[in-house]
């Protein structure tokens, strides 16, 4: 999944008007963010790149990027 295609499911996750990230952004203030956010992000990295994550894993992250960067080795790999 391209960068912009994961900006886009993100936004729909959060109900986030279209094309509104730009992955700068701290993840943690996005409108809607909470633990349940955590949880659809964790389903989001398995059912869309086949990844199992934790919550420390996200934890450890500070922006959009970050969480985008942390599912992209692991499919690669």
């Amino acid at each position: 999944m391209s960068r912009e295609a994961f900006l886009n499911k993100l936004e729909a996750m959060q109900e986030l008007a279209q094309n509104s990230l730009t992955g700068a952004e701290r993840y943690v203030e996005l409108q809607g963010w909470d633990s349940l956010a955590v949880l659809a992000f964790l389903s989001l990295a398995d059912e869309d790149y086949g990844v199992t994550l934790s919550p420390d894993d996200v934890r450890r992250c500070n922006t959009v990027d970050d969480l985008y960067a942390l599912v992209q080795p692991k499919k690669a790999g």
